[in-house]
């Protein structure tokens, strides 16, 4: 038994139909998961009193582990045991709580109607069934437990346990906090699920699918550098909405994320800034992607932007404001990192257009935190860029600037991207992301202290392209590339092409080289470089 709480009901659902039976089944694991990860971080937090599996946890009384009253009580009103039963049905249990007797502190563990019914031991309580009162029992089926009004309540209540995650619990001092805010879908806008007639300069705002694929790669990115331990403070928590333009399969299989909202955003928003407060160390990650308008103020669009037409913009808030009050936090280190576009429409020009930021910027708050960095993908009135399906330009960007693009080697030998390196090379990194764009993106950049953000002890990886001096040796070069180390692996070749040789390999010193077939013009030609973040260009002089 991993864990339960108290309520007031014991459910059991059974699903009589086999054909949608594994579709239910991990629905349930996913539930089962979220609350196996609450019954632990309570432990690693010191709520419970050791590491056993708890029996109950009850609302404002003693916890139970293991059958033993322990004087210890949790600030949680509910948690919920989940179980996957075996062949056609599975039970999620709500136990309800008894009264109080003096000869029995204990609360009786959840039991099941659908096991043994003649009184034989319960596998999760190894106490008898016999006499304990039966609740009634609802039976549903598999296609119906999705849309489930206890299935339904249960994702409302308890989705933030999975949309925050947290890590590192037993560490003490500075964590990396990290809010992901992703808003491809629009149920009010054109495509959307519950789309309404909106005024004719946003008659073609619509969907889209790179936010999602961007928050994605966000996320992913933030998972890896935590088990890498790059982060130069560690990973404390990721805290994720999203929320996909119809059609699109889940992005997260087994995880329960919350779509994104204006509540949600608030929410999560507060919640965020809480666990950045804690210490004054603390970096904060701030990211969005998703439609966005700017007038004086750059505004962000939440899901049910648009949802009273005549009023679209109580979907939206106010960014520049939302960040300037979170300087108030004591966190020295917050990151915005804004993907959104920055257009102005005559409609918004025409009317005084007010809207409000989540958090309200305070007259005493210093004007910006010490170490602060916000970029924006693109400037004032301008538009920010992605292909479909794909993580847009500005955020394979942000993450090849984390990955080490922008990296400089300290004394000490370790590789450190800090908030400046990141923010002064974005366009370059654009570039290099998108170098046949007939555009450029220009984005817009706000800093302050520089201070590292990711730390490494391994080379990270550089771009660099070989060519040849004259270009017209290169056609008939063949190159190679050899790491200028003894214990080096087998060197990179390449066969005699017109185009330049472009690589993707850690930062060291090389040896290039070109090679040419006896008795033509060039005999060959050969150079010895370093390679050092973020790219370079080398000609191999030939002879």
């Amino acid at each position: 038994m991993r864990g339960c709480i108290i309520a007031n009901a014991v459910t059991e659902m059974t699903f009589l139909d086999s054909a949608l039976e594994e579709e239910a089944a991990g629905i349930l694991k996913e539930v089962e998961q979220m609350y196996t990860d609450v019954i632990r971080r309570e432990q690693l937090a010191g709520a419970l009193v050791n590491n056993t599996d708890p029996v109950i946890l009850a609302e404002g009384a003693n916890v139970i582990i293991n059958g033993r009253t322990e004087d210890k009580t949790l600030q949680a009103v509910e948690r919920l045991l989940v179980t996957t039963g075996r062949g056609s049905w599975a039970e999620i249990f709500w136990i309800r709580r008894p009264a109080q007797k003096p000869d029995r502190p204990e609360y009786p563990a959840a039991y099941s109607p659908l096991r043994d019914r003649q009184g034989e031991t319960n596998a999760h309580s190894n106490q008898p069934h016999g006499k304990r009162d039966r609740l009634p029992v609802n039976h549903i089926t598999a296609e119906s437990f999705r849309s489930h009004e206890l299935v339904r309540k249960f994702r409302k209540t308890f989705g933030y346990v999975i949309m925050i995650q947290e890590f590192n619990t037993r560490l003490k001092g500075p964590k990396t906090h990290v809010l992901l805010i992703g808003v491809g879908g629009y149920p009010y806008l054109k495509g959307g699920t519950e789309a309404k007639q909106q005024s004719p300069e946003l008659a073609g705002l619509g969907q889209l699918t790179s936010p999602v694929a961007s928050v994605k790669a966000m996320y992913e990115k933030v998972m890896e550098y935590n088990v890498q331990d790059v982060w130069s403070k560690p990973l404390g928590s990721i805290e994720m909405l999203l929320t996909p333009p119809p059609g699109l399969p889940p992005v997260f299989p087994g995880m329960n994320v919350e779509n994104a909202s204006l509540a949600n955003i608030e929410d999560a928003y507060f919640s965020w800034k809480k666990r950045c407060d804690a210490h004054e160390e603390n970096v904060a990650l701030f990211y969005y992607c998703g439609h966005g308008f700017q007038k004086k103020y750059h505004f962000l669009l939440a899901d049910d932007f648009g949802k009273q037409p005549a009023n679209p913009w109580r979907g939206a808030f106010n960014f520049d404001d939302t960040r300037d009050a979170f300087y108030s936090c004591k966190a020295a280190t917050p990151i915005f990192l804004v993907d959104a576009c920055r257009q102005v429409t005559i409609e918004m020009l025409e009317k005084d257009l007010t809207v409000a930021p989540i958090d309200l910027p305070s007259l005493s708050n210093p004007e910006e935190s010490k170490n602060h960095l916000t970029l924006k993908a693109t400037a004032s009135g301008q538009v920010a860029y992605g292909k479909k399906n794909m993580p847009t330009y500005f955020t394979q960007a942000v993450i090849s600037g984390l990955d080490g693009l922008v990296a400089r080697q300290d004394e000490n030998e370790h590789w450190l991207v800090d908030t400046s390196s990141l923010g002064l090379n974005i366009h370059r990194l654009l570039e290099l992301i998108n170098s046949k764009q007939s555009f450029k993106q220009r984005c817009q950049i706000n800093s302050g202290i520089p201070t590292d953000i990711v730390r490494r002890k391994t080379a990270p990886i550089a771009w660099l392209e070989v060519s040849c001096d004259p270009a017209t040796a290169l056609p008939l070069a063949g190159l190679t590339c050899t790491e200028d180390d003894e214990g080096a692996s087998a060197p990179l070749t390449r066969k005699p092409m017109p185009d330049a040789w472009k690589l993707n390999i850690k930062a060291a010193t090389y040896k290039l080289a070109a090679t040419f077939e006896a008795g033509g013009d060039f005999t060959g030609g050969f150079i010895k470089t370093s390679l050092i973040p973020p790219f370079r260009k080398i000609n191999v002089k030939c002879q």
